[in-house]
């Protein structure tokens, strides 16, 4: 069984069911479907604790996300990253993450996540997006 841990400020988009998916680096290993997943806040701290009792995961898969400073420019997941999301989906898709909007993923993701590549005006983030709900496909 795999564990993730949350920030604090993610805990309640998870309880209320409305974040059901982490977008993570590369490991080991993460999640695979139909096992349980534990999702934890402040992990390896003395404030720990569960969020929810262990969910399914029901889909584990590659994804990238390109951005600049203030703005997401491309979101692909899936093998190949055959599922492009739509610019116009981009707010649904950062709140389905627990952000307010595409901006505030992007200033999360510029400062926190990301490292710089050729281009100093765009980042790229190749990871995993690890699902414990619907696809963000049968969503936006």
């Amino acid at each position: 069984m795999v564990a993730y841990s949350f920030q604090r400020r993610f805990a309640p988009d998870v309880q209320s069911l409305i974040k059901t998916h982490t977008i993570r680096a590369d490991r080991k290993r993460h999640a695979r479907v139909g096992e349980p997943i534990q999702l934890y806040c402040g992990m390896r701290t003395k404030g720990c604790f569960k969020i929810i009792p262990d969910p399914v995961c029901t889909f584990a898969e590659p994804i990238q996300i390109v951005l600049d400073r203030d703005s997401i420019l491309m979101i692909r997941l899936g093998p190949l990253q055959a599922y492009e999301v739509q610019p116009d989906h981009f707010d649904q898709f950062a709140r389905l993450d627990g952000f307010n909007d595409a901006s505030h993923m992007a200033e999360f993701w510029d400062e926190e996540k990301t490292n710089p590549i050729a281009d100093i005006y765009a980042r790229e983030f190749n990871g995993w997006i690890i699902g414990w709900g619907r696809h963000p496909s049968e969503v936006l």
